[in-house]
């Protein structure tokens, strides 16, 4: 009965900490959770991808570390043809993949897609014009330039752009 008393205090003193720990963090956990905390909106690119999306289309990332934006909501990324992929995530090991390196690989796959659509994901700085920052680039917003595209709708979803181009 002697040890009951003693370990209480200790456990008392050891769980009221822990307690008001708790309760201080509950408020900011559940503020950084909700959807308006975050600069991108996951959720919202996605649904634009599921509703405006048709078969064949194919997508670009801007710059590559963009495609970590498909992997939140993955199923209407998944439904567009990423020709820029070389290896896909369980491929590489790796969040979202790797994309290919040669231009000319780039250049021939974009031609045997025949790509009428083509969505182009950035960061919402790049409002005006996807501006390419990379060789890899240049080369993918030159192919929807020389393939005579134009822009056929942008949305923002907060920090992410997404431009459709098409005929």
């Amino acid at each position: 009965m002697r040890a009951a008393w003693i370990v209480a205090p200790a456990v008392l003193a050891g769980a009221l900490p822990a307690a008001l720990l708790a309760a201080l963090l509950a408020g900011p956990q559940q503020a950084i959770r909700q959807t308006a905390a975050r600069p991108d909106n996951l959720r919202l690119a996605s649904a634009i991808v599921a509703a405006h999306e048709q078969p064949g289309d194919v997508v670009f990332y801007l710059p590559a570390t963009m495609h970590v934006l498909g992997t939140g909501y993955p199923a209407p990324f998944g439904r567009l043809r990423d020709i820029a992929l070389n290896k896909s995530a369980i491929a590489s090991g790796s969040l979202t993949g790797t994309e290919i390196t040669s231009p000319a690989r780039l250049k021939s796959r974009f031609t045997a897609s025949s790509a009428e659509r083509v969505w182009v994901v950035t960061g919402a700085s790049n409002y005006k014009f996807p501006v390419p920052s990379t060789p890899m680039d240049k080369e993918k917003m030159g192919l929807v330039a020389g393939a005579g595209l134009h822009i056929l709708h942008r949305w923002q979803a907060g920090e992410v752009m997404l431009t459709l181009y098409g005929p």
